[in-house]
């Protein structure tokens, strides 16, 4: 940890309610700006040594941590599936209870107008190589369009030499616990999905991921 974030450390155990979802960016933004997972892991140890590490920042630090790759849980490839859904469920509980269900408290910019796009009901979908069926539904991170999944799991397929697995699942727009335009991605823990099968389609014809900023839902299919 460098010693630019020190004079920040307090943050954590402040009451931050009083923030803007700017404000805690810019916090969370301190945390993470030269690892990905430093500000997650910064929280995660400070909880061991403090009574209260505030919630909200912690979820502002963790949607931090989520847009720029880094692991809010353990691979589920490495985890025991039933201990890897009860993780994801209590990740899901925790950031709905740090904003009150109310994901705006910290989303931003392109973020939050994705958010508010979505309708009340949806399909999101995820796809998955090298997992169980059951492991891959027991994921968080899951996206509003197809061919974004289906990318995921055909890239994943081919570089595990398995086959792809593409789920979908239909929740309402108050299971949404984190959403990023980019991807179209929600962090959501459905109680039911079902299986789909990916369309045959080169993993070259489907879109780059440079592409899948938000797309509004009236125009998706």
């Amino acid at each position: 940890m460098g010693k630019d974030i020190r004079p920040h450390l307090d943050s954590f155990l402040c009451d931050n309610s009083d923030k803007s979802a700017e404000q805690l960016e810019e916090l969370a933004w301190r945390f993470t700006a030269s690892d990905p997972d430093s500000g997650l892991s910064l929280a995660l140890l400070m909880m061991a040594h403090f009574e209260t590490v505030d919630a909200l920042l912690l979820a502002a630090v963790s949607r931090r941590t989520w847009q720029l790759g880094g692991a809010l849980l353990p691979d589920p490839a490495e985890t025991d599936s039933e201990e890897y859904g009860n993780l994801s469920s209590m990740l899901a509980e925790n950031l709905a209870n740090a904003v009150r269900g109310d994901p705006r408290r910290i989303l931003t910019g392109a973020d939050r107008i994705f958010f508010e796009g979505l309708p009340d009901s949806f399909t999101i979908y995820r796809g998955c190589a090298g997992l169980s069926t059951d492991q891959a539904a027991r994921g968080i991170c899951w996206t509003t369009r197809r061919d974004v999944a289906e990318w995921f799991a055909l890239r994943a397929a081919e570089n595990e030499k398995v086959d792809p697995i593409l789920l979908c699942a239909t929740i309402t727009k108050t299971e949404v616990r984190l959403a990023s335009a980019h991807e179209c991605a929600v962090i959501a823990t459905p109680s039911n999905s079902r299986v789909l099968k990916c369309r045959h389609q080169a993993l070259s014809e489907l879109p780059s991921p440079g592409t899948w900023d938000g797309v509004p839902m009236s125009s998706m299919h």
